[in-house]
């Protein structure tokens, strides 16, 4: 079968890898951890039609959560409200997305488009729901930045909706 001692090694050798990756992909189903993707970074989508491609390679394959956060808390959600991809957030609304998911710093996504200024974002957000009283990890509120920006038309949107809802 072997013809040296050599070729027994590797092919023993092979072996105990194989036998090595077969452990790391059976602890990490068990811990419910995503082997394929053990450090997502949505910040490596350029623009919204890949951001689009990979929602519903999501979809479809199941490979992860469509709530899967990267080590800074980022998820899909946050990276659309933050470059402005308009018909992702709505995509990602129709699948009934959490709105108010936090990231590392305690920002919600509409924390993330008022501060990055994406102001036809920032209102949908408001529209469909998300939390006007978010505060982030420095004790800012969603207020204080949209004031430091001077969004104006946010403002009097986040007024508007806090007075329906009284």
């Amino acid at each position: 079968l072997f013809r040296s001692r050599i070729e027994y090694f590797f092919c023993f050798s092979n072996f105990l890898f194989l036998l090595c990756l077969l452990r790391v992909c059976y602890f990490s189903l068990i811990t419910h951890k995503h082997f394929f993707f053990p450090d997502v970074n949505w910040h490596n989508i350029t623009n919204e039609q890949e951001g689009l491609n990979i929602i519903d390679c999501i979809r479809t394959t199941q490979v992860c959560d469509l709530t899967s956060r990267g080590i800074d808390g980022f998820t899909l959600l946050h990276l659309a409200a933050q470059k402005g991809y308009f018909i992702m957030i709505k995509r990602l609304l129709t699948e009934q997305f959490d709105l108010d998911f936090c990231n590392a710093k305690r920002q919600i996504p509409l924390f993330v488009a008022i501060d990055s200024e994406q102001l036809g974002i920032a209102k949908l957000l408001i529209h469909r729901g998300s939390r006007l009283n978010c505060v982030d990890s420095k004790g800012n509120s969603i207020l204080h930045i949209a004031t430091k920006r001077g969004n104006v038309n946010v403002i009097e949107e986040m007024i508007a909706k806090s007075t329906n809802e009284e």
